[in-house]
């Protein structure tokens, strides 16, 4: 049985693109259940409005994360279903 701690020390291996920092300290890993052998993660990615919702890559780089996430959860000998979910969530400033 795999431990939610191994799957963020897994997890914090994935570097988020352009930048040196892992998935993990950004805060984009929310949430991680382990439940016998299958795993569920959830990725949730705070953006502001103008910089995340007009980036070119934006549904690329989404999709690499969570693909990569997926593959390296798999590559755990024993591990049974991974669920990966994806949130994608704007955020605008607090008005003064």
């Amino acid at each position: 049985m795999i431990s939610k701690d191994e799957v963020l020390r897994l997890l914090s291996g994935i570097k988020y693109p352009g930048y040196s920092r892992n998935i993990v300290s950004f805060g984009i890993v929310q949430d991680v259940g382990a439940v016998g052998n299958d795993i569920s993660v959830k990725l949730v990615f705070h953006r502001p409005i103008i910089h995340w919702m007009c980036h070119p890559r934006r549904d690329e780089i989404l999709r690499e994360i969570a693909e990569e996430v997926d593959r390296k959860i798999n590559a755990i000998s024993g591990v049974g279903k991974v669920d990966v979910e994806v949130q994608d969530v704007q955020y605008r400033p607090a008005r003064a």
